[in-house]
């Protein structure tokens, strides 16, 4: 995000607006109210960007101790989180302060070190290890595993994620974070892919293996979302294009299809059956299940 441009009241006074005027700037939309006492100059911001200026208003309200955390801290260290109201910013505060939900901001109350906390550009935010296990700890199961998989995937150790859910004991949801820990796996490469992981755990269906190389005399042919190898199947999740488009090249449309049905043709004679899947279905257990459990009996395997 780049300077979040915030107006305070005393900051305007002293470049000469009046309280009509900044009252009159809001009227025609030329400056937002973010809080009772900071404004931004109205501009198109992506919902990110929108969201971490409200978060840079809110503590600037606050004392230093407060920090940004859980899925407005996943948002500034950009990980893909499910947020409800965009408008809701997450802070912490730690003890003896009070927890307090607004309109604009839920602040939890829980104690935190100093490893706990860093800066992402202006904004003092609980690390990626923390903010995760603070997801892991209070979000849906299914979102909280997205965003296990996305520090796995960054090179996060689960060790120290495992660390700071020991550190976080007495805290609601220990128990779930660790749970959420030992299933997270970093070879998941997408919201998609990570839900779809939680769906199938609980199908009682034979478990894949994700990112599943599909070789042939050794050499790579194609690599699978997900792949049964005893049953030759490969598992794609929310029919994305494996041949993408690279910008500035001259592939048309039809030749990245083209591309795609190489690939699946590739996959088929390699001896593997490949079976799709969309978004709707990867939220759900029976969709998926039914889906899943079709395609493996295809291919023989038996309950």
């Amino acid at each position: 995000m780049d300077d979040p441009q915030l107006r305070s009241i005393p900051a305007l006074r002293s470049a000469g607006w009046t309280p009509y005027q900044v009252r009159r700037a809001v009227a025609a939309h030329e400056l937002v109210r973010l809080t009772r006492r900071v404004y931004t100059p109205a501009r198109e911001l992506s919902p990110r960007d929108e969201h971490l200026v409200r978060a840079a208003a809110l503590l600037s309200t606050h004392r230093d101790s407060v920090v940004l955390s859980h899925a407005s801290a996943a948002i500034a260290h950009g990980l893909a989180v499910q947020v409800d109201n965009p408008r809701l910013v997450d802070l912490t505060t730690p003890p003896p302060g009070r927890g307090r939900r607004t309109a604009t901001y839920h602040l939890h109350c829980a104690r935190f070190t100093a490893d706990d906390v860093v800066t992402v550009g202006d904004l003092r935010v609980t690390s990626l290890a923390r903010t995760v296990v603070d997801l892991a700890r209070t979000a849906q199961h299914a979102w909280a595993v997205v965003a296990a998989d996305q520090a796995l995937a960054r090179d996060v150790s689960r060790d120290s994620l495992l660390a700071v859910v020991q550190a976080s004991k007495g805290m609601t949801g220990v128990e779930q974070a660790r749970q959420v820990i030992a299933f997270a796996d970093g070879r998941s490469e997408s919201v998609a892919e990570s839900v779809s992981r939680v769906m199938i755990s609980r199908t009682g269906l034979p478990q894949p293996v994700p990112q599943f190389r599909v070789e042939v005399d050794g050499l790579l042919v194609a690599r699978g979302d997900f792949g049964w190898e005893d049953w030759n199947l490969i598992g794609e999740v929310d029919g994305k294009v494996k041949y993408r488009r690279v910008e500035g090249n001259d592939q048309s449309p039809e030749d990245v299809m083209v591309a795609q049905n190489r690939r699946q043709e590739s996959i088929r004679q390699a001896g593997f059956w490949v079976t799709r899947w969309g978004w709707a279905q990867a939220w759900s257990v029976s969709a998926l299940g039914k889906l899943l459990r079709t395609a493996l009996e295809r291919q023989g395997w038996r309950p």
